[in-house]
């Protein structure tokens, strides 16, 4: 297990040396996905910290931990706690990488999606079109990364109106998705999400329903998933009732909406670390 190899590898290797390190990121990556955000953090901080007094600031453990645990802050809701972090990796990976690398473009999505998530949509927008510039260029059209930052982007033009860009985006990255031969659900679940919350926007509600159905079922099917992207199209479901029946009273929509919150609250993940 990742747990058996981190052991042995701090007590071979010790606590500092690469492998070790790669290890912690491992099973922290691994503890994220199940939401253990307090086991998670304590480990991506643990790498950042030992990998920092080890190698400098500026070394690939660093910044990796840098990048990890700012995703793990905003996924709790800490965008602003996050922020640092996020800038930190990207400019360790201007300063030392090569202009339009995928390790900037990897920088570039982890801060748009913390910009967004502080409703900077503007400055969110500008990360992540810089950031799929980047995986259009740098990936093929069998790379899930390449799929997962577009489908970020998309989720970023829709909370700011341009539900045409978004839809077509979405669109391009569900079907990307499909055709990759690493099939990934969770990736398909997020875009078909986005896809949902887009009709929801445009008052689409029947068209929503059924996106948003889909997003539930195809994570709920998602190997080793974790909960988020359950959790997430739970409540998106509930939302698009909610407002289905505050445009049509008297069609159920309320007790659906009730119904799917509830789900949503069942599927809560631990509690985030403070």
């Amino acid at each position: 297990t990742l747990r058996t190899a981190l052991a042995i590898r701090r007590r071979t290797l010790g606590d500092a040396h690469v492998n070790t390190l790669d290890s912690m990121g491992s099973l922290a990556e691994n503890l994220l996905l199940q939401e253990r955000y307090a086991e998670a953090d304590a480990l991506l901080l643990e790498k950042l910290n030992s990998g920092e007094r080890a190698f400098g600031k500026d070394h690939f453990s660093a910044v990796n931990a840098c990048i990890s645990y700012a995703s793990s802050l905003v996924d709790q809701g800490h965008a602003d706690l996050a922020e640092p972090y996020a800038r930190r990796a990207l400019d360790a990976r201007r300063r030392n990488g090569k202009p339009g690398s995928l390790e900037v473009g990897q920088a570039l999505n982890v801060l748009g999606i913390v910009l967004g998530e502080s409703e900077r949509l503007e400055e969110s927008e500008v990360a992540l079109r810089e950031a799929v510039e980047i995986y259009r260029a740098g990936t093929t059209l069998d790379s899930v990364r390449r799929y997962s930052v577009m489908a970020n982007l998309a989720e970023e033009l829709r909370k700011r109106g341009k539900f045409d860009e978004a839809f077509v985006l979405c669109r391009e990255v569900i079907d990307g998705l499909r055709q990759c031969s690493r099939k990934d659900l969770r990736e398909i679940s997020h875009g078909q999400l986005i896809m949902g919350r887009i009709a929801r926007d445009q008052k689409r509600f029947a068209d929503a329903e059924i996106e948003l159905m889909q997003a539930h079922q195809t994570s709920a099917a998602a190997v080793g998933g974790g909960p988020r992207m359950r959790r997430l199209s739970a409540e998106a479901l509930a939302e698009n009732y909610a407002a289905w029946h505050a445009a049509q009273p008297g069609g159920g929509y309320d007790a659906k909406a009730a119904e799917w919150k509830a789900k949503a609250q069942s599927v809560k993940g631990p509690a985030a670390t403070p």
